[in-house]
């Protein structure tokens, strides 16, 4: 498909793509009450925690994970 059209094409539309997959990400504090900039300094705050929330879980699942392996081999 690709030999048939550009290069900029798969380009273009693989952009819009992440475009997209980033607006889908961000997250948004709906206060009226809140001028625009704080409301996105909080949505960023929210998402930066999670992001961690998310990485340090990981970690920690991976290190019982290897905790157990070691276990189960020792047992064995």
């Amino acid at each position: 498909y690709v030999r048939k059209g550009s290069m900029g094409t798969p380009a273009e539309v693989l952009a819009r793509f992440w475009a997209d997959l980033r607006e889908r990400a961000r997250v948004r504090i709906e206060r009226p009450d809140l001028p625009e900039a704080l409301r996105e300094a909080a949505g960023a705050l929210v998402h930066d925690l999670w992001t961690r929330a998310l990485d340090e879980a990981g970690r920690t699942f991976d290190a019982r994970r290897e905790a157990l392996d070691q276990s189960l081999s020792e047992a064995r």
